[in-house]
């Protein structure tokens, strides 16, 4: 797991590398009013998605889970992965490319810095729920009675549970760098 995980910042590190590369390539792009629409869009999008999958998650963890609802839980997880990396991309798109402030704007706000390690916190801490989950998915495609247990069901809602709450603190801090409040 911890491979795993230097893995996806090295990734990371690549894109947002990348990105910088990118920049120059796409200032005739960065003044078309399209992208100025389209790349929040696709942000606010993704927070909706996200939000919904992790509700839907939230919904089927219940004791007594059946076989179908363990594949609804793999497709809503699926959908809130997908969901955070359109997130993460489109994110990373605005602070340092479209968004007007500029991104030494972002850069010297300490409410942002904090906004994208809650983002980083609530991600890792989502893997957890989804290895679980891959894992249920396997073992009702071996065993059509296969059902978790109370206490492991209760364990994975528990991290839907702190990543709700996690994902309830990141609009209050966009809106206070959106304001320019510092600590």
């Amino acid at each position: 797991m911890t491979v795993g995980i230097l893995i996806l910042v090295f990734v990371i590190y690549l894109f947002i590398c990348y990105l910088k590369f990118l920049k120059t390539q796409i200032l005739i792009l960065k003044h078309e009013s399209i992208m100025n629409i389209l790349i929040p869009y696709l942000h606010f999008i993704g927070i909706m998605l996200l939000m919904g999958s992790l509700f839907g998650e939230y919904v089927l963890l219940r004791p007594g889970i059946t076989k179908n609802q363990i594949k609804l839980l793999s497709v809503a997880d699926l959908i809130y992965w997908i969901s955070a990396v359109t997130i993460l991309i489109s994110g990373l798109l605005r602070w340092f490319m479209i968004d007007p402030k500029g991104a030494d704007y972002f850069n010297h706000q300490p409410l942002f810095h904090i906004k994208l390690t809650v983002f980083v916190v609530i991600a890792i801490l989502s893997i957890i729920p989804t290895l679980k989950f891959l894992k249920w998915k396997k073992q009702v495609r071996a065993d059509d009675s296969f059902v978790p247990g109370d206490k492991e069901i209760k364990k994975q809602l528990t991290f839907v549970r702190i990543e709700m709450l996690l994902i309830a603190i990141i609009p209050l801090l966009a809106v206070l760098v959106a304001q320019n409040v510092r600590m």
